[in-house]
């Protein structure tokens, strides 16, 4: 039942962590919603901090010659906030590096 709540946002672990916060709001359409174990959330926030942290070291140029187009490619700046639990994501900086470094050599990047 929890996926029900959270598929709606269509934004990865981040609905799941959206929806834990909210699960008053949906008890009405999801009769019977609860938050998730302690041990999902945390598994939750470490994925979504794997997302995040890629996303951000992609677009880390571009947040300093064109902040506009930063946010565009970010998709989590279309969301609210969350205030869950900080996740240590599951990469190693290095490999974030690599990745972002891989994808600014695109020509989805370049173009």
């Amino acid at each position: 039942m929890f996926h029900e709540a959270a598929k709606h946002g269509n934004n990865q672990f981040y609905g799941y962590l959206y929806a834990n916060e909210h699960t008053d709001d949906y008890k009405t359409v999801l009769q019977g919603i609860k938050p998730l174990p302690d041990k999902d959330i945390q598994i939750f926030a470490r994925a979504h901090a794997t997302i995040y942290a890629l996303i951000k070291e992609c677009v880390k140029e571009l947040e300093i010659s064109n902040p506009r187009i930063a946010k565009v490619l970010d998709p989590y700046s279309k969301y609210r906030p969350i205030t869950a639990p900080a996740g240590v994501p599951f990469l190693a900086e290095k490999e974030y590096e690599k990745a972002a470094e891989a994808f600014r050599e695109s020509k989805l990047y370049k173009n």
